[in-house]
């Protein structure tokens, strides 16, 4: 599962938080306090924004939404081919 470790007054943190919502994928979010309630959740040496998927850690905003963009095409080839249908390219070849 992934856990997600925000503080409520980051925007770009909002903006993570929309993006894994919409991606219907099973996640947890763990608000990190300014008066270092939870900290002690967090990965040493971290600080927030921080994504843990299994054992993977990607900290900023930037890695965390590569990281996401890469999920995204994942989880839209595995709910493409997982179904009975056939499915062709523009050439009609069979996929």
């Amino acid at each position: 599962m992934i856990r997600f470790f925000r503080t409520t007054d980051c925007p770009n943190c909002d903006n993570i938080q929309e993006t894994l919502e919409k991606l219907c994928i099973v996640h947890e979010i763990v608000n990190i306090s300014s008066r270092n309630e939870n900290q002690h959740l967090l990965p040493h040496g971290k600080k927030p924004p921080v994504l843990i998927d299994d054992k993977q850690i990607f900290e900023g905003y930037e890695t965390i939404m590569d990281h996401l963009d890469e999920l995204e095409g994942f989880a839209e080839l595995w709910r493409k081919y997982q179904s009975d249908a056939c499915y062709c390219d523009e050439k009609g070849q069979v996929q």
